[in-house]
């Protein structure tokens, strides 16, 4: 069992190896106490709309590729924003405003199959959702071809929505145990202040783009 899950949120120049064992114990002991459980959202499915992008003027659109809302569990809506190729990522629920995401990777992208939402004790606490990617030139990466699991934090949880980890699914095995155990982890992620991390081993695309983009490796 890939069991670094609840240590992501921790630096150790700022704290001490006790201090990591300590909470990695608790966080586990508390994960032990809860039911976590996982529900999905199909992107073709009938719990998601597609919307055609907005016009600037007649006969003229935004740069805005349309946008694909889904309903996911306890009133939870995601929706992916298209750009130029790329997904800008949404969150928003019934009980506040959408938060908007930045761009999630310089390659082209392409979302999909299907929104993973995990549950403790069935509130939302992350959704993860995979991503084909490539189109990317780039030193060792030229032509590269990518397939990446990202973990969002859900809003609601004390703050709000972001990153918190990418898993490739190409370079590990069991990606999907993986990033259902940083998933897990994600309500203890400080939004803001913990830096989003790449998971496991990274194939050269992914971990040229997470070096792009300011991503740690763990």
């Amino acid at each position: 069992m890939f069991n670094t899950g609840p240590a992501f949120f921790m630096h150790p120049s700022i704290r001490s190896v006790a201090i990591a064992l300590t909470a990695f114990f608790a966080v586990a002991t508390f994960a032990e106490a809860m039911e976590m459980t996982s529900t999905y959202t199909k992107l073709d499915g009938p719990d998601c709309a597609q919307k055609a992008p907005p016009k600037t003027g007649e006969n003229e659109y935004s740069l805005e590729e349309g946008t694909l809302v889904c309903n996911g569990p306890k009133g939870f809506t995601a929706t992916i924003h298209a750009y130029d190729g790329r997904s800008f990522m949404q969150f928003g629920d019934d009980f506040g405003e959408g938060e908007m995401l930045g761009r999630t990777f310089m390659s082209f992208d392409m979302p999909g199959p299907a929104m993973e939402w995990r549950l403790h004790d069935g509130v939302p606490v992350a959704m993860i959702l995979r991503f084909k990617i490539g189109g990317l030139s780039a030193p060792g990466v030229k032509d590269g071809r990518g397939n990446v699991l990202v973990i969002h934090r859900l809003p609601g949880l004390g703050g709000p929505a972001c990153h918190v980890a990418w898993v490739d699914a190409i370079a590990n095995k069991n990606a999907n145990e993986m990033a259902r155990e940083v998933a897990d982890a994600a309500p203890s992620f400080r939004c803001g202040t913990d830096k989003p991390h790449t998971f496991g081993e990274v194939t050269p695309i992914v971990a040229f783009e997470a070096e792009s983009l300011g991503l740690d490796r763990l």
